[in-house]
């Protein structure tokens, strides 16, 4: 921030900042959660590769989101976030359609 206030990229820059750490951080922290469920291992109680991914969302969506909201290099933020997603979405895709 400026010290008037004004945000230091424009408005332009404030916008696709709320967009990353808003909406996009949630989705992105869904498929993330979604695909830990397809590579943790059960456990013993058969519930670990439900439960891990569970307790770790709040986690997942903090670094995103701090990430998104703290960072001067916003396009490395959404670079970070895009690549974390594709790579969890493709482990979704190959596990569900059986690749």
């Amino acid at each position: 921030m400026h010290a008037m206030g004004k945000p230091v990229g424009g408005s332009r820059t404030l916008w696709w900042r709320v967009a990353l750490a808003g909406p996009w951080t949630l989705v992105a922290s869904v498929v993330v959660m979604a695909s830990l469920a397809t590579w943790v291992p059960p456990g013993a109680g058969r519930v670990d590769n439900i439960a891990i991914p569970l307790v770790l969302f709040p986690l997942i969506w903090a670094v995103l989101f701090f990430h998104a909201s703290l960072t001067r290099r916003l396009w490395r933020a959404a670079a970070v976030s895009v690549a974390l997603t594709a790579a969890c979405g493709l482990l979704l895709g190959v596990h569900f359609l059986g690749g």
